[in-house]
């Protein structure tokens, strides 16, 4: 299990620019998510994700991307920008992957970076994170 979630301290309700940065984090995960079917590709996934650094240099930077688990938490393929649509990898049946992205830019002060695991069956992406997106930047 890899995840990451975003929370909001105390009891408070979250800013406007909070909940339309976690909605636009949410939108991201789950539209690269939505992609994650045996015989579709790392490019597929992709193009869900914002431009960023890695689509100028080519990299995986670890704010827009999703990377297989196997053994390790690591190991085998990863999905950005940078690589993904030059280089797609073909998604298989039974491949466990976190897609982890965020949401934000410089000068802000604040981001969000949400995070969910995922197996991909012949029936699509089947969710296996099982901590919840907090409800009050849905709201």
């Amino acid at each position: 299990m890899d995840f990451t979630r975003t929370h909001i301290c105390g009891d408070v309700a979250p800013t406007p620019e909070q909940k339309k940065l976690y909605k636009e984090a949410m939108d991201i995960t789950m539209g690269g998510i939505s992609e994650a079917w045996p015989g579709k590709t790392t490019a597929d996934s992709a193009k869900h994700f914002p431009v960023y650094d890695d689509d100028k240099y080519k990299t995986c930077s670890l704010f827009q991307f999703a990377h297989s688990i196997g053994l390790t938490l690591y190991e085998g393929m990863w999905i950005s920008r940078g690589f993904s649509f030059d280089f797609p990898a073909e998604f298989k049946q039974n491949m466990y992957m976190a897609f982890e992205t965020y949401s934000g830019k410089p000068g802000l002060e604040q981001a969000v970076r949400l995070e969910q695991d995922v197996v991909i069956t012949d029936k699509g992406p089947v969710l296996f994170t099982l901590y919840p997106f907090d409800e009050r930047f849905l709201e």
